[in-house]
Order: structure tokens, then C-alpha cells, then sequence
């Protein structure tokens, strides 16, 4: 089954390609567009469009029947890739010598903090 999409109780208007066109260029232009919401209004105020392309252009568009698919996000690989050598051909710094052993502990004092 095709997905149908349900149109409100506004009537479906067709803009002409040059109107579309005249409408976006004084967005990207201007960055905003005030429209009044008047249908019968024959011409908008900045433009010389009728004002109902510009109140249909603006308006949102109806939500789909149907979920979108959630966007796969690409995530970093932590390892390098595979190119063909073991790790054993990389230039690593020479291993770190062993700490020396801590030297034995002094015998623990009374409670008060005196020697015995």
C-alpha cells in the first residue's frame, strides 16, 4: 500500500516554479519572512506574489504516516586498521625499568605517640 497523505481543511494550492523561486531567494536574502495570514489577500507585502504561495511555502509540512528509520551514526573505531603487520613492527619506546622495593616500615608507636 502506497502511503496517502491526509490534507487538512485548507485546499491543496499549486505554486508556480517562479513564485517558489522568488519566495526562497527573499528568504535566503532577507533570512525571515512576515506573512499575514490572509488568503484573499491578492498580493504580499514585499514581494509581488500572491500572499497565499507565501503562507503555503511557509508552512510545515504534513508528518508522515510512518516512522523514520533511525540515522545510523558512523562511530570512530578505537583500533587501527588492519594493514597487514603485527604490532611487533611498530616503533615502541623500550619497556620501563622495575621500581625499587620500598624500604621495611618503622615498628608502629604506642597509642599516645611515644616509643615503647
Amino acid at each position: 500500500l502506497a502511503p496517502t497523505l491526509a490534507f487538512t481543511s485548507c485546499a491543496m494550492v499549486l505554486i508556480p516554479r517562479q513564485n517558489r523561486k522568488a519566495i526562497l531567494q527573499y528568504i535566503f536574502k532577507e533570512g525571515v519572512i512576515v506573512c499575514a495570514k490572509d488568503h484573499r489577500k491578492p498580493k504580499h507585502d514585499d514581494i509581488e506574489v500572491p500572499n497565499i504561495h507565501v503562507m503555503m511555502v511557509c508552512k510545515s509540512p504534513p508528518p508522515l504516516p510512518f516512522p523514520l528509520p533511525p540515522y545510523p551514526r558512523p562511530r570512530p573505531n578505537p583500533l587501527p586498521p588492519k594493514l597487514g603487520f603485527s604490532s611487533s613492527h611498530l616503533p615502541l619506546p623500550p619497556p620501563l625499568p622495575q621500581p625499587l622495593p620500598l624500604p621495611p616500615s618503622p615498628p608502629p608507636d604506642d597509642i599516645i605517640g611515644r616509643a615503647v
